[in-house]
Order: structure tokens, then sequence, then C-alpha cells
């Protein structure tokens, strides 16, 4: 999926993050450039399971996760160790961005796993078995609602930042036992257990460099600013405002009449519908999982074609066909006792 971050449809501020799908990754490259293109985490250790097993996939989410480039690369550095064919493959096959320690600060978007894309499945998941047309209305109409909903909501807010960001980051103030040391008003080192971390207020930094990535002040960050008695909201992100909120909601999405009463139209052709042949049984509404999600981890044989990760029931593809098979005496039938 693609997100705007700051403005929409500006590609120097746009992040897109796609599901080890080469063919949306090569799109994505043709249609912008110049964006941050950013690879998900749990596709590309489900791919990287299967050519490497052992102590070297501890390394690889803490690498992902963690902000600050030195641990990165001493992360990387183990993973070398271990093993270098891993880093080629890496290297080769998932060289765009997935760790946190690379993101660009512009976007204020700190997921390493596109689960966005999920949720946004899950939400369409009872419509999107019907025809594109009736789909795409039934979207319209679900988008329409949920703009609504949100544009009473984003009405009713009161202050600078979302309240829902301002209770996050109290409770994460809490129980911080760092020790500081100021080097002036806005200028300070937090430290703790073996680290040491050096906050600019006036910049907005910290060198763990989490608050410039996300948008929201680290811990170290909230240590001093709470000890300053400093006010929150001046060192949140814009794009957590309440403004912002609104802005995002502020525009309608028209209705339209139904389809029995659009406009005729001749198109100067006539529409031949496609050929479709229906498979036997009840259609599949739910994707197979994987073993990491709870599934079986079988690799499902089509008994129709032969190919691997669907049934006979649900089998769209060509049946397979040889003179093998036509030629085969059929096996003798055993003999029932009786």
């Amino acid at each position: 999926m693609v997100h705007g971050a700051v403005e929409i449809g500006y590609w120097r501020t746009t992040r897109a993050c796609n599901l080890a799908c080469k063919g949306l990754e090569n799109a994505i490259s043709k249609v912008y450039p110049n964006c941050e293109h950013r690879e998900c985490m749990m596709h590309l250790i489900l791919n990287f399971k299967k050519k490497f097993k052992g102590d070297i996939l501890d390394n690889m989410w803490p690498a992902a996760w963690t902000y600050e480039v030195d641990k990165h690369d001493s992360l990387m550095a183990e993973i070398q160790a271990q093993s270098a064919e891993a880093i080629a493959y890496l290297n080769m096959h998932h060289n765009r961005v997935w760790t946190r320690s690379k993101f660009s600060a512009m976007t204020k978007v700190e997921y390493v796993s596109n689960n966005s894309a999920k949720v946004f499945n899950n939400w369409i998941k009872n419509v999107k078995q019907l025809a594109l047309v009736e789909l795409l209305d039934n979207l319209r109409e679900m988008i329409m609602i949920l703009f609504e909903k949100r544009r009473a909501v984003g009405e009713a807010l009161l202050g600078y930042i979302l309240p829902s960001v301002i209770k996050e980051l109290n409770l994460k103030s809490k129980g911080l036992h760092y020790l500081e040391a100021r080097a002036s008003p806005n200028i300070a080192e937090i430290s703790g257990n073996g680290w040491r971390h050096i906050v600019n207020l006036e910049k907005n930094e910290c060198f763990c460099t989490r608050w410039q990535i996300c948008g929201k002040p680290c811990t170290h960050a909230l240590r001093f600013i709470f000890s300053k008695k400093a006010k929150l909201e001046d060192y949140v992100a814009e794009c957590f405002s309440v403004a912002r909120f609104q802005a995002a909601y502020a525009g309608v999405l028209m209705p339209i009449r139904g389809r029995s009463q659009w406009p005729k139209v001749n198109p100067g052709f006539d529409m031949i519908s496609p050929k479709l042949t229906k498979s036997d049984g009840r259609p599949r509404t739910r994707r197979i999982k994987n073993y990491t999600e709870g599934g079986t981890g079988r690799r499902h044989k089509c008994k129709r074609c032969g190919a691997i990760g669907h049934l006979r029931k649900t089998c769209k593809e060509p049946k397979m066909e040889s003179d093998a098979d036509r030629d085969a005496t059929p096996p003798p039938r055993k003999k029932v006792k009786g």
C-alpha cells in the first residue's frame, strides 16, 4: 500500500510498502521512482526462513526494529559471521528498506510490517467476492459512511494534538528511571544502564533517532520534557494534530443513484461477458494461512492440474493431461471378501 505522509501526491514525502510482491514492486518503482520504497518485514522473514534456519533468525527482527544505525550494523555483522550467504541473499532479493534505522524522517511512519493492508482486507471481506461494479459501489458507500463518522469525531476534538497521542505519551512517561545531565535549557544527556543519548528539544531530536522517525517524543525526550515541566504538545509532529485529522476527513464523498437509474450509454460495440468456469464446492472466502499465523503449514497439491498451493475444488487452471495419463492401464479392482 502507498501512504502519503505530509502532502498527498507529493512523491518526496510518500512512502510505499509492498508485500514481497514482484509485480507490485516493479510497478511502484515506475509510478513512484523517487519515493521511499519499503518492504514488509513479515513477508521478508517468511521468505528468509525458507533458505536459512537456526540462530541466524534471532537477529533478523531486532535488526528491523532498531532505530539506531550502529546497532543495526552490529546485528548484521553477527548475521554475516554466521552466514555470508544470508547477507548476499538479502542484498540480491530484499534490497528495499526494511529496517527502521534507514527510514526517512520525513514520513513519520515507523511500521515494519504492512498490517494496514490486512486490516483493509478484513474490512472488505464481506464484499470483495462481488462483481467489479458492485464491489466498487459498496466500497464507495463504506468509505462515505466512514468519512462522515470520522468527520463527526474530528469536530468534537479539542486541543492541538490528538488526545489518543497525548494519552499514549503520558503512559510512556511513567516509571522512567533515567539519569539527566543538562548542558543547556534545551540540551541534555539522558543515560541509563550502559547507554547515553543526547536530547535536543530545540530541534526535536534524540540520538536514538526514534523521535525523528516517529514524530512523537521517545522516552529519553519524555524524561527531559517532563523534568522541565514543558508543554508536551509543543514537541509532537504536526501530522498528529487535530487540525490535520479534521483536514483528512473534510472532503465529502457524494452519494449516487442506484445502478438501475444510471443513464444508458451506447459504447458503439457489444460487450461480451468472459467465459467463466465455476469450480465444485463452496467458494473459498478465507486465504490459506501460513504456519507462522496458525496454519497447518501443509503444501496442498491439486489433483486436477498438478500445481501446489490449492485444492481440486477451487482449481481454476487447465486440467492436466498427458499421453501417459491417457494410456495408463487402470489399477485392478480390489476383490471384496464376502
